[in-house]
């Protein structure tokens, strides 16, 4: 008589594409704005010969800040594999953790456990005390700013380059340039504000007024803030 046993077995990879081992394995979310969500996906394969269910629950100290963001499949099929997404999202800041476990008919690794932790900050606060708030180090994190880590040096560098945040603006000084006659026999100064919210991409200033100071002669440009606490601006002049 010959006896085939098929059973199912489990594999599972983060979207960093490290392959995962139940019990031991610990996944970080990056850090987030209180109020707001962030997300991590993960890929299940079924390597055995048999298919499985799959169920997921959440326990532990901020079980409550982590779900589910996809539905999962009610079966696994032997040799395929699904992917799901889970999101931490907490209204209260600081560090979340909590234990992810996978159950399935795999009898070597079920539950599969994940532990998980993320942070959670307050959006007008310096977690990194650099003088920018987390919400302006999280939108600019393409630029390798990171609000759990000084970026003073970062910061530094693109203020070197022309580039300030809204509240710069009281500081900002052009210099003196020197303006020539020009053929129509008259002095001609062009200004000019672009505005970006991320530095990646940059639009003329528009809906501000300028007055003059008779007394000094300077130019006063008042600017409305829009809706985004998150706004860089770029000054640049010319002397045709």
């Amino acid at each position: 008589m010959h006896l085939e046993f098929t059973a199912p077995q489990i594999s599972v990879v983060d979207q960093d594409h490290t392959v995962l081992t139940g019990g031991s394995s610990t996944v970080a979310f990056s850090p987030s704005l209180t109020g707001t969500s962030v997300t991590r996906t993960f890929t299940v394969t079924n390597t055995g010969s048999a298919t499985t269910g799959v169920t997921v629950a959440f326990d532990g100290p901020n079980a409550g800040d982590f779900s589910l963001l996809d539905a999962l499949p009610a079966q696994l099929e032997s040799r395929s594999s699904f992917t799901f997404s889970w999101v931490m999202s907490s209204n209260s800041p600081g560090l979340k953790t909590a234990t992810l476990h996978l159950v399935t008919s795999d009898i070597s690794h079920s539950p599969f456990d994940v532990f998980i932790s993320g942070r959670a900050l307050l959006p007008d606060a310096d977690e990194d005390g650099d003088g920018v708030s987390n919400k302006d180090e999280l939108a600019l994190a393409a630029c390798g700013l990171d609000p759990l880590i000084d970026s003073s040096k970062e910061i530094q560098a693109l203020r070197g380059r022309g580039f300030f945040r809204s509240s710069d603006m009281h500081a900002l000084a052009l210099g003196r340039p020197v303006i020539e006659r020009s053929t129509d026999n008259h002095f001609h100064l062009q200004v000019g504000i672009r505005e970006s919210p991320t530095l990646q991409t940059w639009a003329p200033l528009s809906g501000f007024s300028v007055n003059q100071d008779p007394a000094t002669g300077l130019l006063d440009i008042d600017i409305t803030p829009g809706n985004s606490k998150t706004m860089f601006y770029q000054v640049f002049g010319t002397a045709p």
